[in-house]
């Protein structure tokens, strides 16, 4: 299914830090269209990505990658919640987690902060920030399956 989205690269200390999250998301997806623009009448200045994109099926359906049993619903569950949380803090919803991110969540059961932290691309901050959330929905979900 194509997809589109925007990315804000701000310029400046924070630059890095959008670009990494970026080039995490583009990782993840298959690329259709790409377009870059400088934003200079705005403090401070930005680029703006508009980006069109699939999802990479064949990254979704890998065997290694492939959920079993309650792992679905699981996995649906944190993606409801993320695009919910992104929705109301008006960020983009790979700006709090990439669905890689929740499906090493799910695939690695987390059950502590520390063990959202050392997913590749999460670190503390973001398992700080969000980490509660996730393993409260986790421990439900295990509980009503």
């Amino acid at each position: 299914m194509r997809r589109v989205t925007f990315a804000r690269v701000r310029l400046g200390s924070a630059q890095n830090t959008d670009e990494r999250t970026l080039n995490e998301f583009l990782r993840e997806v298959k690329i259709r269209k790409i377009i870059p623009a400088l934003v200079q009448n705005a403090i401070p200045n930005f680029w703006s990505v508009y980006i069109e994109y699939d999802e990479d099926e064949e990254r979704l359906t890998s065997n290694e990658d492939a959920f079993q049993g309650e792992e679905v619903e699981m996995y649906e569950a944190l993606r409801q919640w993320r695009n919910r949380t992104a929705a109301e803090k008006g960020l983009l919803p790979y700006q709090i987690f990439h669905n890689a991110h929740l499906k090493q969540m799910v695939k690695n059961n987390v059950t502590t902060i520390e063990e959202i932290a050392v997913i590749r691309g999460v670190g503390t901050s973001r398992a700080s920030a969000y980490g509660p959330f996730v393993l409260e929905l986790l421990a439900r979900s295990t509980k009503e399956g």
